[in-house]
């Protein structure tokens, strides 16, 4: 099966509304580690015909899918099951990796595990999912143009999981909500805020090893 071009005009059609998994390629044509991912992904696309669709989305002609999906750095390959991106890789890597990555994600169960624990804040929801939330809330205030916003991503998102049921993690973006970023005084990003019942407890700014993150949690869960 040949790779689907992914549009945000296609998207529920092609994506959504597909019957199977679809692994998309978010790439760019000035983007070299793009190019040597390329023919990788051509011919997982004939490998795993029948249970995979592979799609592409040019980054630089849909950048509305490309903020959505928070995609910060390219080559970004990620796995799709009903619209939402249930696990993504980064990167050039050697055709093992996609193959291990796709192999890991085809069981339905781990479909349901590893789907993305993340929640986006907004002023809107800020009462229900912050104010009123019955555990701390840890949140990642980010922008989509800041690289050491991009170097915590991955990290944040782990910690999601791994505090999953003890901890809420959601993600702020500065540039689409002032209101709160200045409300709560964030001047550098990224900035890591832990909250209890809406008001800010602590907080940890810039790109850091995970041990620290997580040395931070732990601080606040056991007080």
């Amino acid at each position: 099966m040949a790779e689907v071009v992914i549009t945000s005009k296609n998207w529920e059609e092609e994506v959504v509304n597909s019957d199977v998994p679809v692994l998309i390629d978010f790439w760019a044509e000035w983007c070299m580690p793009c190019r040597l991912v390329a023919p990788i992904i051509e011919e997982l696309a004939k490998e795993y015909e029948g249970k995979i669709k592979v799609g592409k989305v040019n980054v630089d002609e849909e950048d509305e899918l490309a903020m959505k999906f928070r995609i910060m750095s390219i080559p970004t390959i990620g796995l799709f099951k009903n619209g939402k991106m249930v696990g993504k890789l980064i990167g050039a890597r050697p055709k093992a990796d996609f193959v291990k990555f796709i192999e890991k994600y085809l069981n339905e169960d781990t479909f349901q595990k590893e789907e993305s624990l993340e929640v986006e804040i907004t002023y809107d929801n800020w009462e229900e999912e912050v104010v009123n939330s019955d555990v701390p809330v840890l949140i990642d205030f980010w922008a989509e143009w800041c690289a050491p916003c991009r170097l915590v991503a991955p990290i944040v998102e782990e910690l999601a999981h791994e505090y999953k049921g003890r901890l809420k993690v959601g993600k702020v973006n500065v540039d689409e909500e002032q209101e709160l970023a200045m409300k709560f005084r964030i001047m550098s990003i990224p900035t890591i805020g832990l909250f209890k019942k809406g008001k800010m407890v602590d907080k940890i700014i810039g790109a850091r090893p995970k041990a620290d993150f997580v040395r931070f949690i732990e601080k606040h869960l056991n007080n």
